[in-house]
């Protein structure tokens, strides 16, 4: 399948008290509440395809009211200096439904943590259901060949390059009550066969930020390769108490 998006994502970050300048992004052997960054891309992946088809974040349809806040986000959390953190997932439609050209979407993030954010442009996750005829390897082989096959990658933050981080998954790892209208497309007999389990490997390239300074940010990330394009961007309104 080919998927083409250009996206535009206005987001709101609400905190209790101005953030400290960070560094701008973590890196690929950071931490956030105990969770390794291979640890939150994998709920990222389970966030994305653990809802039905019409309601997946890779839709439209994904939390058109901004105000309605999405009670998966911040599953998990910490008390780091007397605050609470966690990490917000951001992703686009990638599926119908969305008009031509640029989609623009906001993003209200609620003041209850100061939130580190995690996207990526073109993550690829290949599961044993949903292509059966490859094995173990064949599953991540399959996934790192749509990685390799980039053939540009851009990403900055307020016209600042940025580094972000190639992430491979070769041990596979399985997700949960998968729904049945699925954006995978297993039908119920074949939901039924796997226990509406899924097991998977993945590849992608991730940018995880730190949390911001309050006012105005634009994250733009962008992706292409012979089946895949990818252009979103991010306007981050950061408000702070």
């Amino acid at each position: 399948m080919r998927y083409v998006q250009q996206t535009v994502f206005y987001l709101i970050l609400e905190g209790e008290e101005q953030l400290s300048q960070p560094q701008l992004e973590h890196g690929i052997r950071d931490s956030v509440c105990g969770r390794t960054a291979q640890d939150w891309v994998k709920e990222w992946i389970e966030w994305l395809i653990c809802e039905e088809s019409d309601r997946s974040p890779l839709t439209s349809q994904y939390n058109q009211n901004p105000f309605d806040v999405d009670a998966r986000q911040g599953r998990y959390s910490c008390t780091l200096n007397g605050r609470r953190e966690s990490v917000w997932f951001l992703a686009g439609p990638v599926y119908g439904g969305r008009p031509a050209g640029t989609y623009t979407k906001w993003v209200v993030l609620p003041p209850t943590r100061r939130w580190h954010i995690l996207a990526s442009p073109f993550t690829s996750y290949v599961s044993s259901e949903e292509y059966p005829a490859l094995n173990r390897r064949g599953l991540y082989q399959r996934a790192k060949k749509d990685i390799d096959s980039i053939t540009a990658l851009n990403a900055t933050l307020d016209g600042v390059a940025l580094n972000g981080f190639r992430l491979p998954i070769k041990t596979p790892f399985r997700i949960q009550n998968i729904p049945p209208r699925n954006v995978m497309s297993l039908s119920d007999e074949e939901l039924e066969r796997c226990n509406n389990t899924v097991t998977m490997c993945a590849d992608g390239h991730i940018y995880w930020l730190n949390p911001l300074h309050p006012g105005l940010h634009i994250l733009h990330l962008s992706a292409s390769s012979p089946v895949y394009e990818f252009d979103v961007k991010f306007q981050l309104n950061v408000r702070a108490a």
